[in-house]
This record gives structure tokens, C-alpha cells and sequence, in this order.
């Protein structure tokens, strides 16, 4: 199941600390060292989001994530229940067809948000995460968001990016290699550097891997080949849940 993220680097963003909760309304509200969030009760959409330089004022909210499964199933938040925890916010959607639960709490430059699925009908392909967020183009600083990995780490992307666009010259970009400098802003230091032409090395199928695949899943992996020449260090990543004498193979 693919995890997106999205981390929102904003102008009037503070420094985050562990987070206050207040669960007394709607929308509940996370509330940091100098921000706060806001997100609707039922589907855990952000709503309101706010700094020391102001409030960022936020339109049309979609709900916190969404399911795409095989046969075109579908899946987006039902009513949840919210609970505060030691480090800041669990929310929990039990339905019919699969139970997902949210845990939110503050990073060292944005808000993480981790979301665990356990299917109860069907098979899940694609989680999405978080949902669409729209904004003023003149109130954001910078928004990383991922890339495909053939292309890069990542995309920071200015507000300028977002604003409205001359038709006859719209903002693009040429690639251009520049080193590793942005993989090291983004995961504090370098990858592993193995020869491309490394060797395809048997697959081995982690504790983490395996609590989070099936063991028919685990099963076909484990032993499998692959090449691993540009392996994150396993203490880059959330979790290692592949791996290879060369190193991580498939982390989250």
C-alpha cells in the first residue's frame, strides 16, 4: 500500500513541540509552540491552520485520506472517534469494509500523520494522504510533496508555483542534476553508494515487514531478487521492511 505524505512549510509556521488537544468541539484542534491546526470531526479534513504569522485561511477541505482498492472500490472517511495520546491525536474509522485509525503528532518540521489499515473486505491498493488542501498561493512559504524516484527525492515547491499562470507562459521546470544535496536536506545525509550495475541479491522480509505484509505476501518475497544500489540507511527511514546484504530494499 503506497503512504503519500505532504509537508507544509508555511511562513508563519513555529517551531513544533508536543502538542496540545482540545476535543471539546468542531473542528478539534492540535496546538503546538506557536501553531495550530484544525480538522473536522467526522472525516478528519484540515480545515483551519494557523502561526505565529497569522492564520492561513484554507477552502474547500477534503477528507483526511482515502482507500482505492481492486475492481475499482473505493473508500473515504465515515464518523470518527477521537482519543488524545501521550504525543497527540488518534482518530479511528470503523466501517464495514476496513478499520483505519490516524495518529497525529508533531515532527521536526511539519506534522506527522501515520495512518494504519486493516482491511475487513476486499484487497486495498492505494492509500492517499493527506487529502487535497487548498490555500492562497501568497500565504505559503515553500510545500514538499514527493517525486517519482527516477527523477528525485522530492519537490519543494514555492507559492509562486501555485499562483495563476500566464497562459502563453505557464511555470515549468527542465530537469537539471545537481548532486545530493536535496536527498540530504530531506533525510539528513547521504544515501548508500553501490555501482549501478550491482548484482540482484536475495530479498529478506523484516519483523516490520513482516507484521505489516500477509504471509502469502512475506512468503512470495522472502528470497526474491533484487538490486539495491542506492539504499536509504535504515536510520533515515520510519522502518525497513525489506532488505538485502546491500542494504534496505523497501522501507516506509
Amino acid at each position: 500500500m503506497r503512504h503519500s505524505w505532504l509537508a507544509l512549510s508555511a511562513c508563519l509556521l513555529g517551531s513544533l513541540s508536543l502538542a496540545q488537544v482540545d476535543l471539546s468541539g468542531d473542528p478539534v484542534r492540535l496546538t503546538g509552540d506557536g501553531w495550530s491546526v484544525d480538522m473536522r470531526r467526522a472525516d478528519g479534513a484540515v480545515v483551519g491552520f494557523s502561526g505565529t504569522g497569522g492564520a492561513l485561511p484554507l477552502s474547500e477541505p477534503v477528507p483526511l485520506w482515502s482507500l482505492a482498492g481492486e475492481e475499482g472500490i473505493s473508500l473515504t472517511p465515515g464518523a470518527a472517534s477521537w482519543a488524545e495520546t501521550a504525543e497527540g491525536l488518534r482518530a479511528t474509522w470503523d466501517q464495514p469494509t476496513a478499520l483505519v485509525s490516524a495518529e497525529l503528532r508533531p515532527a521536526a518540521v511539519g506534522l506527522e500523520i501515520t495512518i494504519r489499515v486493516t482491511s475487513r473486505e476486499g484487497t486495498w491498493l492505494d492509500l492517499n494522504v493527506p487529502g487535497r488542501i487548498r490555500l492562497d498561493p501568497a500565504n505559503l512559504a515553500e510545500a514538499i510533496v514527493p517525486a517519482n524516484g527516477n527523477d528525485g527525492v522530492g519537490l519543494a515547491l514555492q507559492g509562486s508555483w501555485f499562483a495563476r499562470q500566464d497562459a502563453a507562459r505557464p511555470t515549468s521546470w527542465q530537469p537539471e542534476t545537481v548532486g545530493g544535496a536535496a536527498y540530504d536536506r530531506l533525510f539528513g545525509g547521504a544515501p548508500t553508494m553501490h555501482e549501478l550495475s550491482l548484482p540482484p541479491a536475495p530479498l529478506t522480509v523484516t519483523a516490520a515487514g513482516a507484521a505489516l505484509f500477509s504471509e502469502t505476501l512475506a512468503q512470495r518475497l522472502a528470497g526474491a531478487q533484487m538490486s539495491a544500489f542506492r539504499p536509504s540507511p535504515a536510520a533515515q527511514v520510519s522502518a525497513v521492511l525489506l532488505e538485502t546484504a546491500d542494504g534496505p530494499a523497501f522501507v516506509r
